[in-house]
């Protein structure tokens, strides 16, 4: 599978989702999750994106996928990976994403650019 990412992305460690329990998640934190280094997290993205089939706000992760972590808390890099996993989350609604993270990638509509944003990037998904 494969999707175009259009306008901006939004990085950080941890990403907070409203609503959490509409999405099926047990705890509204993700955090990406890489095999690099014995396993551990890794940052989470955001981009409006659209796969042919679907579009709204992919979520991902590191080479691993998403991690859920009940609200707060903590997790210690070397611990043991018992988490909930994902490979990956698709958000048609962009409610559930923080204020900060919809100002940050600001979508648009396929095709559509602003000065100074990114050509729509093809990313291939596993």
């Amino acid at each position: 599978m494969s999707a175009t990412l259009f306008g901006k992305r939004w990085s950080g460690e941890r990403l907070t989702l409203t609503g959490h329990a509409e999405l099926g998640l047990e705890g509204p934190d993700l955090i990406g999750w890489s095999d690099f280094y014995g396993g551990g997290p890794s940052k989470v993205h955001v981009a409006y994106a659209s796969s042919g089939s679907r579009a709204g706000f992919l979520v991902w992760g590191g080479n691993l996928g998403l991690r859920v972590l009940p609200a707060g808390a903590g997790f210690a890099p070397g611990a043991r990976d018992d988490l909930p996993a994902l490979p990956l989350l698709w958000l048609p609604d962009p409610g559930h994403l923080p204020a900060q993270v919809r100002a940050a990638i600001r979508p648009l509509a396929p095709g559509r650019r602003t000065k100074g944003s990114p050509p729509a990037a093809k990313a291939p998904l596993v």
